[in-house]
């Protein structure tokens, strides 16, 4: 199982994953160069690799050009992305490993870059593996100052420090892997929820775009955010294109009725005749949310429709009034 997952058989990992990884290649090239680059200006006195300069300087220039060969692989996507990943992690833990050694051991603090390592690497992988590579980690560390101990005459001292570091080390891949976890359902989430706003938004326009009425939907900064096709038969077509229009600028009459309408909740009805097509509308104006600073539905009527219709309610009430008599006419009293 261990394999399958370190060699990234399955579902191939999505393109974030990958920049991430390049993200983290950057991260190692830096730091790889500044050792580099600080042993070669500053030389013996450089506080680190004081013990064994050569090996020191050697193992900076050879971390440059694993930093530099990683750029490849990464560009063409190949091995897989979780055996890729343990390649570099493996590299890195060597790497740090032996500048700690040339730089006297774990009372150098060197053997601390590998903390920012293993975030990078929980980050990277989402969690996964975050355990494995403290495993690693710590073996490394352990092997390192047992070998301090044991050819080179170090203190068994610094046993508790480099267990403490240990200790750091899963804490660390812990804290990583449970973030990590929490950032993959929180983007889950959002990503669902990005999916119902779109499915809303999109029956909303279908709603919109079926209403006898016109309608548009303003934001707090006055700008069109949604219409439908009566409202541009009531208001005429605009200048510029309804994504980038501002009511204030297409119709300044109903900008303005928006701001008294904002000033008093209470009147949300006005009466407006459009220059562009002579019409004479009714305005009614309805918050969006909780306050109507975020913006508004607005209702267009067509005063000359609701005149009509209302001509036609007369109409037909006189005319059954018209019936009612005739019938009562007709009748013997």
């Amino acid at each position: 199982m261990l394999t399958d997952f370190l060699l990234g058989r399955g579902t191939p990992q999505p393109e974030a994953y990958w920049r991430s990884l390049r993200y983290f290649n950057l991260f190692r090239l830096t730091l790889a160069g500044t050792f580099a680059v600080a042993y070669a200006l500053f030389g013996a006195a450089n506080t680190f690799g004081a013990y064994n300069p050569s090996l020191f300087y050697a193992t900076s220039i050879a971390y440059v050009f694993f930093a530099a060969l990683m750029i490849v692989p990464i560009d063409i996507r190949w091995p897989r992305f979780n055996l890729l990943l343990s390649i570099q992690v493996s590299a890195d833990i060597l790497f740090v490993i032996l500048l700690m050694h040339a730089s006297g051991g774990v009372q150098s603090g060197l053997g601390l870059l590998l903390l920012g390592s293993l975030v990078a690497t929980g980050m990277v992988s989402r969690g996964r593996l975050a355990m494995f590579h403290a495993a690693m980690a710590s073996i490394a560390l352990l092997l390192e100052q047992t070998y301090q101990v044991l050819v080179l005459g170090g203190s068994t001292k610094d046993y508790l420090q480099t267990s403490l570091t240990s200790m750091g080390f899963f804490a660390i891949a812990g804290l990583a892997f449970v973030l990590t976890r929490r950032l993959a359902v929180t983007e889950n989430l959002a990503q669902k929820q990005s999916i119902d706003l779109a499915n809303l938004a999109q029956v909303n326009q279908l709603v919109i775009q079926d209403m006898q009425d016109g309608v548009l939907v303003v934001d707090e900064q006055g700008r069109v955010r949604q219409h439908n096709g009566e409202a541009e038969k009531l208001l005429g077509k605009p200048s510029a294109a309804w994504s980038r229009l501002i009511l204030d600028d297409y119709f300044p009459a109903l900008s303005e009725c928006q701001q008294r309408w904002h000033s008093d909740s209470s009147n949300d009805r006005f009466e407006l005749t459009v220059p562009l097509t002579g019409r004479r509308i009714q305005a009614r104006f309805t918050a969006i949310g909780w306050d109507e600073v975020l913006g508004a539905v607005i209702f267009l009527e067509d005063l000359s429709l609701m005149q009509e219709r209302a001509q036609q309610l007369k109409l037909a009430a006189l005319g059954r009034l018209t019936a009612n008599i005739a019938h009562e006419i007709r009748n013997p009293l």
